[in-house]
């Protein structure tokens, strides 16, 4: 499994108390098993706040390192900023002039690269920045 049983109930535990709606609950509920579906939808219902969620339970219950890819750099760097904000230990990898100015504190090459890499809890990129060094601890 994904994690203990225990650890499992915690997670759901929590999901009930961050104010989700039913389907973002759903979405946040699959990511506990072991088969991780995509995270999809039109503009305006909550992909950011559940994928925010749903790597923020991971860290907390051990699961990291956590890759976190999208399409987009926006998408990419708005899951970023929330999880910053929560005091995620992140790493930004990509093209600076690609990344928001934001993000651009968390990216690779400022905080040292590999080493950097290595140490956070969660790294974030596109899906065609998904390889190395972002994926260094796979």
């Amino acid at each position: 499994g994904l994690a203990s049983a225990p650890a499992l109930e915690q997670a759901r535990a929590q999901l009930e108390a961050i104010g989700l709606t039913e389907s973002q609950k759903a979405a946040a509920g699959a990511a506990l098993t072991p088969r991780l579906p995509p995270i999809q939808g039109p503009p305006g219902t909550g992909k950011t706040r559940v994928a925010t969620e749903i790597v923020k339970l991971w860290v907390g219950m051990g699961l990291g390192p956590v890759l976190v890819a999208a399409d987009s750099n926006v998408a990419v760097d708005n899951i970023g900023a929330l999880l910053a904000a929560a005091g995620v230990n992140i790493v930004r990898c990509g093209r600076p002039e690609a990344v928001h100015d934001t993000m651009k504190p968390y990216l690779a090459d400022k905080l040292g690269g590999p080493p950097a890499v290595a140490a956070a809890d969660v790294v974030l990129c596109t899906c065609t920045a998904a390889g190395p060094p972002c994926r260094a601890r796979a």
